[in-house]
């Protein structure tokens, strides 16, 4: 009995959860409780008391999964109100768009309060949660014209062009050692990899799915996508 995973819910080295939401389940979550761009400026109009009240006017199409509501004096949303009913009844309201490593950071404080069967139920609620808005609910996906490259990043590789032409001319007149001129060289590339580094979640908007995919934590970095 001592290696059925139910039983091993933390690692032995850190304390840190060892099962945590990963990748769809992680997207999909993310999904669920995040307010999109369009809506973070609106003043709730909606005032709710129970959840049965959100549920119908979601069911009738008075607000959608991420309209901004009021619910028991909290400014939230439909999909954060889904994800909190699968924590225990006693547990804080989570209310925050939830990531990777805040997924990580709710089911170690979990553990610390619950008995093991309790945790087996939230993971699989949760489980099931990420996956259902990951595939048909959320619609989201990538395409090929959603990889958008900005013109600032072909003016900062042009510049750098430059620059190291010049270090290497001054390298070819003797003015530079060669492992001086290796050094210039990756300073150059390494302050131009910075910069398209800035401008990448600009290029591609909050609302990209790739933006919205990294910024999750489900898969992917914003190293990787420059």
């Amino acid at each position: 009995n001592i290696l059925l995973s139910s039983l091993n819910l933390l690692k032995p080295a850190s304390g840190e959860a060892e099962t945590i939401p990963t990748q769809d389940i992680v997207l999909g979550c993310h999904y669920l409780t995040r307010i999109p761009e369009e809506y973070r400026s609106d003043v709730p109009k909606k005032i709710f008391a129970t959840v049965n009240e959100v549920k119908l006017a979601y069911d009738n199409g008075y607000i959608e999964i991420n309209t901004p509501i009021q619910f028991n004096g909290l400014t939230t949303t439909y999909g954060r109100v889904i994800f909190n009913e699968a924590l225990p009844e006693d547990h804080d309201f989570v209310n925050e768009t939830l990531t990777k490593k805040l997924l990580g950071n709710i089911i170690g404080n979990l553990i610390n309060r619950y008995d093991n069967e309790r945790i087996r139920v939230v993971l699989d609620e949760i489980k099931e949660i990420g996956f259902k808005f990951a595939d048909a609910s959320s619609g989201l996906s990538v395409g090929i014209f959603d990889l958008t490259v900005s013109d600032k990043k072909k003016d900062i590789l042009a510049e750098g062009e430059k620059k190291v032409d010049l270090i290497n001319e001054q390298f070819q007149d003797g003015l530079l050692t060669e492992s001086e001129r290796k050094a210039r060289i990756i300073e150059v590339w390494t302050i131009a990899k910075n910069e398209v580094w800035k401008i990448v979640p600009e290029s591609l908007g909050k609302e990209s799915p790739i933006s919205i995919t990294i910024e999750s934590g489900a898969r992917g970095s914003w190293s990787q996508a420059q």
